[in-house]
């Protein structure tokens, strides 16, 4: 990405609307590693959290790539490794950046890197983000009550509830299909 100094202005080659994307792609992945230390009851393991902040700078360098697959492994790792209360409300923030990273990723990975995205795809991917922060809300809340309910050990119960929730999920689609004006536009 390369800016113009004397006006501010970002090149043809990277464009605005990218360059959010991937300064998203790394306010989420630095926040996991922010939270999992707030949260944490154990020292860190460095080479896991170096592996995550080099792996999230990557990420919004190549986002198209699967490092941010790795990203996310490396904090799903960090978290259990990390967290001794693990249905905390801590969870919830760490979903929260999770989904924005892989919503920016996906975004951005996707989207032309010069162009100018239309309200209707900033709206689209906001509401993608939304369902994705619900989908983590909703798995909380579920293992939230799997324990307070003891029913950990009551395996009809605890795969009935998840396929039940599996299915709903599966429910959720795109509300309506794009049409020629849905694209970005030069």
């Amino acid at each position: 990405m390369s800016a113009n100094l004397s006006t501010g202005a970002i090149s043809p080659t990277f464009g605005h609307d990218q360059a959010l994307l991937r300064a998203a792609i790394v306010v989420g992945g630095m926040f996991c590693l922010l939270i999992i230390r707030v949260a944490s009851t154990n020292n860190p393991i460095v080479a896991i959290e170096v592996a995550i902040l080099l792996g999230t700078l990557l990420s919004a360098a190549a986002p198209d790539s699967h490092v941010g697959l790795l990203v996310t492994l490396f904090i799903v790792v960090d978290w259990i490794t990390s967290v001794e209360g693990r249905t905390s409300p801590w969870a919830m923030a760490v979903a929260a950046s999770l989904a924005l990273f892989h919503t920016s990723m996906a975004a951005s990975s996707i989207a032309p890197r010069a162009r100018t995205w239309t309200p209707a795809m900033r709206r689209r991917w906001a509401g993608r983000l939304l369902v994705a922060a619900a989908a983590g809300v909703a798995t909380w809340l579920v293992v939230v009550l799997i324990q307070h309910l003891s029913l950990g050990t009551n395996h009809m119960v605890v795969t009935t509830g998840l396929l039940t929730l599996a299915v709903a999920a599966s429910r959720v689609g795109p509300s309506r299909r794009l049409g020629p004006n849905d694209d970005v536009r030069p």
